[in-house]
């Protein structure tokens, strides 16, 4: 298998198999691609970039994560934000009543319980999150795909305008 992401396509889009997704993932993750997986960035293989200051400016994003501490700190882990950008990108991913509660602490557990906090207001915090940290490419892994298409939209678009290089990665079911 062979993946080219260049920058000057902020948004790529892959439609892969379960197996393939954890390939490219533990390209990522671990640097070390089987001898089938070719992995491009910007015409470059990955394993010729340096792996500690490159692990260090990707953020990928597979599973809703909410941890200990307030939802201040779960968007913003422990980075200085703006917070007038953080109410900003809370209203354009339609989940601005986050506002009236950021100071209060939460964990997962209680995030299950919370009336307001449905999973699409969950996976566009994750998402958020990631997009607050800045990265030099962010890797979606089959978030997305519990998304109505509006709020897919809302998504999309706070990316670009971020000017966030995105990997979209879609797991497909592998046919035998």
């Amino acid at each position: 298998m062979t993946a080219d992401f260049n920058d000057s396509k902020f948004i790529n889009r892959l439609e892969l198999d379960v197996n393939e997704v954890s390939e490219v993932i533990s390209v990522f993750v671990d640097g070390m691609p089987n001898q089938n997986t070719r992995i491009y960035l910007n015409d470059i293989e990955l394993l010729n970039y340096n792996y500690s200051s490159l692990n260090s400016d990707i953020f990928i994003v597979k599973n809703i994560e909410i941890f200990e501490g307030s939802f201040l700190d779960n968007l913003t882990i422990d980075k200085e934000q703006d917070t007038n950008f953080v109410y900003k990108c809370l209203d354009t991913l339609d989940i601005g009543f986050i506002k009236n509660i950021i100071f209060e602490q939460t964990c997962f557990q209680t995030s299950k319980y919370h009336e307001l906090l449905t999973n699409d207001v969950l996976v566009k915090m994750t998402i958020l999150r990631a997009i607050l940290y800045k990265p030099k490419l962010l890797i979606l892994v089959d978030i997305l795909s519990s998304l109505d298409d509006k709020s897919k939209k809302s998504v999309i678009d706070i990316i670009e305008s971020n000017n966030i290089c995105t990997v979209i990665l879609n797991e497909t079911e592998v046919i035998n």
